[in-house]
């Protein structure tokens, strides 16, 4: 057999082109030359078997070697295109989601026509840059693109039919308001005019904004009117009738001044003392004002003192009363002494420095029992208060060197921790864990510059266990949180430091269900639109998962308030 040259020499020009295409950028037309160049083989595989059959020639299994080792390579960059094409449409898709999120938004907060179109164009604008998106998304995404971009100019549509309903009734209001105020100056009654003059500014006021071509000529009427009608006014009034006119007003003012006065809020003698001062300087000024016309001088006179009156009858009731409230004073105090005096040798210094510091507070609050018995029930409150803060004084002052010793045995534990040894039994390794962890708990306060540090040591410790003790997550957060529950039964302030963790745990409660109601409020509104199911169906596995969560926060305030003792 013989090598056929022609054959031989159509392959190598085959190999020529591939090699060639191989070095370009992947395209379509590049496409197109790798599906001709693979024709041109298939001929070459047709010519070639007809010479062997005629001539028996040799293949040159060298060169379709070669030929096969190109066409895999090609395939691979085939297929490497595509992967890089799929993850620049993945993230394609999460950028034109952001971008339908973003118009949903602005879709139900049309506030400003201006701003409003702008987020929208630049939104558009964004979305047309994005390249490409996977084909199975496309439909869904165009959709939603869709209806919120519709939604959009549909409500932008209502807030312009708003608004120009409002200017164009605030116009109509204006206008008929105007003839009433021109109409004003041609009454002659003064009192009347005056008393429609001021209605009509106050309701001139009341009306909303108009079309800004139409403001300044309805402002300038406006003035215009205003100022002839009030030139009425003044014209008719002399200087010696606005005069008592404004003594008049002046001697209404501390009428009601005084008839302002709650004597409710008066609840102890200096209120009572600084109260009469400001009625006296009251009256005292009244006095120095001049007359006003004799029909009224009268009638505001005979108001004026009976306010004063009724202010001096409550002052005499009060001091006749105080006798009496200063028994009711006695029994407060004496009750704030026997309280103090349970608190002052405590050692809760926490609970007990805040319970005395409102026992103080509320001391202060108290009806006085007479200024001698003040005093004297003052001086055993203050002992036993002072008892108390001076052994809180002492604790703190040897507290450095307590607390280093703590520090040092907290270490101690986290070393038995960490070199802990399993025997191999689960329920004995446990026992022999919690006995360290309670140890631990045990320990009193550390400096506080290393409390975070052997916090951070003690937790790592504990974690490395119950690692080599292959405990799931799951089971190990039940363990934790049953251990955080025997450490709070034994705390120094057990009462407050469960009920701030109730308090914690009720708020995340409340901050669940209200995500939860949340998403079912929204289920209920995309319910009705039939291109949401697939949306509807994962919400409500999110919501599923967050009430079976919910279930497991209720359980824990559950045990919480058990451990909380019967009498508390």
């Amino acid at each position: 057999m013989y090598m056929n040259i022609e054959t031989m020499n159509k392959l190598e020009e085959i190999i020529s082109k591939l090699e060639d295409l191989i070095q370009q950028e992947l395209n379509d037309h590049v496409l197109t030359g790798f599906d001709k160049i693979k024709s041109m083989f298939a001929e070459y595989n047709i010519e070639k078997a007809e010479k062997e059959a005629e001539d028996e020639v040799a293949s040159d299994n060298t060169l379709i070697e070669k030929y096969e080792e190109l066409v895999a390579k090609f395939h691979q960059k085939i297929e490497g295109s595509k992967n890089q094409k799929a993850g620049e449409e993945s993230n394609n898709l999460n950028l034109k989601r952001e971008i339908i999120e973003a118009l949903k938004k602005l879709s139900d907060e049309v506030n400003s026509l201006g701003e409003s179109y702008n987020l929208f164009n630049a939104l558009k604008d964004k979305w047309k840059a994005i390249g490409n998106v996977p084909e199975k998304q496309y439909l869904n995404l165009q959709r939603d693109y869709r209806f919120y971009n519709e939604k959009f100019h549909y409500n932008i549509g209502l807030y312009k039919e708003s608004k120009e309903v409002d200017l164009r009734k605030n116009l109509k209001l204006k206008e008929d308001l105007l003839e009433r105020l021109k109409q004003i100056s041609e009454k002659i009654n003064i009192k009347e005019i005056e008393a429609q003059v001021r209605t009509l500014q106050n309701e001139w006021d009341e009306i909303g904004p108009t079309f800004n071509e139409e403001w300044e000529r309805l402002r300038d009427l406006f003035k215009e009117y205003l100022n002839t009608a009030y030139q009425k006014i003044q014209e008719h009034h002399h200087v010696i009738f606005e005069s008592m006119m404004a003594n008049m007003k002046l001697k209404i003012a501390l009428a009601e001044k005084v008839e302002a006065i709650d004597v409710s809020i008066y609840t102890n003698p200096k209120k009572w003392e600084d109260a009469t001062k400001e009625i006296l300087a009251i009256q005292d000024e009244y006095k120095k004002i001049g007359f006003a016309r004799k029909q009224d001088n009268e009638k505001i006179w005979e108001r004026f003192r009976k306010s004063c009156n009724h202010f001096f009858d409550s002052k005499k009731a009060y001091y006749d009363s105080l006798k009496e409230k200063n028994q009711v004073g006695k029994s407060e105090k004496e009750s704030l002494i026997d309280k103090v005096a349970k608190l002052k040798d405590s050692i809760d210094w926490a609970y007990s420095t805040d319970a005395i510091i409102r026992l103080q507070q509320s001391w202060k609050q108290t009806a006085t029992a007479g200024h001698l018995m003040d005093n004297k029930l003052w001086e055993i409150f203050r002992n036993h208060c002072d008892h108390f803060f001076n052994a809180k004084n002492n604790y703190y002052e040897t507290l450095d060197e307590r607390q280093a010793d703590n520090l040092a045995k907290k270490q101690a534990v986290i070393v038995k921790i960490q070199t802990f040894a399993s025997i191999g039994v689960i329920e004995k390794d446990l026992a022999q864990i919690e006995e360290l962890k309670q140890e631990f708990d045990a320990i009193d306060f550390v400096p506080k510059k290393d409390k975070e540090k052997i916090l951070s040591l003690y937790k790592d410790a504990i974690g490395s266990v119950y690692t080599k003790l292959n405990i799931g997550k799951d089971e190990l957060e039940n363990m934790r949180f049953n251990s955080k529950l025997e450490s709070l039964k034994i705390a120094p302030n057990a009462i407050t430091e469960i009920r701030n963790e109730i308090q914690y745990w009720r708020e995340r409660q409340q901050k669940m269900e209200n995500n939860i109601s949340q998403k079912e409020n929204n289920m209920a509104f995309f319910s009705k639109n039939k291109n949401t199911s697939d949306l509807l169906s994962g919400v409500q596995q999110e919501i599923d998962t967050e009430k079976e969560e919910l279930l497991i926060v209720k359980e824990k305030i559950k045990k919480l308030r058990g451990i909380i003792p019967q009498n508390s």
